[in-house]
């Protein structure tokens, strides 16, 4: 994370502090499309801010849905924001 701060803002890395749904998921996008990249962002607070927003979360092959999945661990849980849904089966748990 140091080294991601001291070199800054890329192609590929760009730090959100505040933003809207409308620019988080631009910068998702955007990022998503310029050959990977990290988005680092305080997302659940940017999330939490929309409730009218619900997002789903797809985990993936970089963070499959198991025991040491980000999505299970206790930190994730508590700070969840309700309109935020990570699909773990067929149907969303909402």
């Amino acid at each position: 994370m140091r080294d991601l701060i001291v070199v800054g803002e890329s192609l590929t890395v760009e730090f959100k502090t505040q933003a809207d749904a409308t620019e988080l998921v631009e910068a998702v996008v955007c990022l998503a499309n310029a050959d990977g990249g990290q988005v680092l962002a305080r997302a659940f607070d940017a999330m939490g801010v929309t409730p009218e927003v619900t997002f789903y979360l797809l985990p993936g092959n970089h963070d499959p849905l198991d025991a040491a999945s980000i999505y299970t661990s206790n930190s994730f849980r508590e700070r969840r924001p309700a309109n935020v849904v990570v699909l773990d089966g067929i149907e969303p748990n909402h």
